[in-house]
């Protein structure tokens, strides 16, 4: 039976439009890494601030992430008035939710692949090269970000330990309207 013009227009509409996952995949990919890093080595340090991150701006925020990042790898801090996290190391760090996440995944694509190949061929579990190619990113910005993460306290809230000193300043992080300084919003 002859398809109708309808017919043949609809499905030369349906190859032309690409699918939702080739568009997000490379995203996703991109971005899993940097990612994991940044909320792997800043999630104590946001943490400790509380509501002062919460409540900065655009800007600010930009300024703390950035002296936390430079602050743990390389022990610079760029932005004096800002959060000053101090520099270290933690190799029992590198295991972590994202570590364990880019493990899981993985682990997916390997029991993925050896489903799909008893199955004759059959995608029984799909996108298992995707999901490991995006579980290798996560697993490596965890790792990286995990081991340059302070290491865990008893007391998430407390300021200082044996091994770390945190200092910033309270008068950049207040919010008030009156502060006319550049960091002040």
């Amino acid at each position: 039976m002859a398809k109708t013009k309808r017919q043949r227009l609809a499905e030369q509409a349906k190859r032309r439009l690409p699918k939702i996952s080739k568009i997000i995949y490379p995203i996703v990919k991109t971005a899993s890494a940097p990612v994991a890093f940044i909320d792997q080595i800043s999630a104590k340090d946001r943490q400790i601030l509380g509501s002062n991150y919460d409540n900065a701006g655009t800007v600010q925020k930009m300024k703390i992430l950035t002296n936390i990042i430079l602050g743990r790898t390389a022990g610079i801090n760029p932005f004096s008035s800002e959060y000053k996290a101090p520099q270290t190391i933690n190799p029992s760090g590198i295991l972590n939710k994202w570590t364990n996440a880019g493990g899981l995944m993985i682990v997916y694509s390997v029991l993925g692949n050896a489903m799909n190949k008893k199955v004759l061929g059959s995608n029984v579990l799909p996108a298992t090269n995707q999901v490991k190619q995006i579980g290798k990113s996560l697993l490596i910005g965890g790792g990286l970000g995990g081991f340059f993460d302070d290491s865990i306290s008893s007391n998430p809230h407390q300021k200082s330990t044996g091994t770390r000193q945190i200092a910033y300043s309270n008068s950049s992080m207040s919010t008030s309207s009156s502060d006319s300084s550049a960091s002040g919003f």
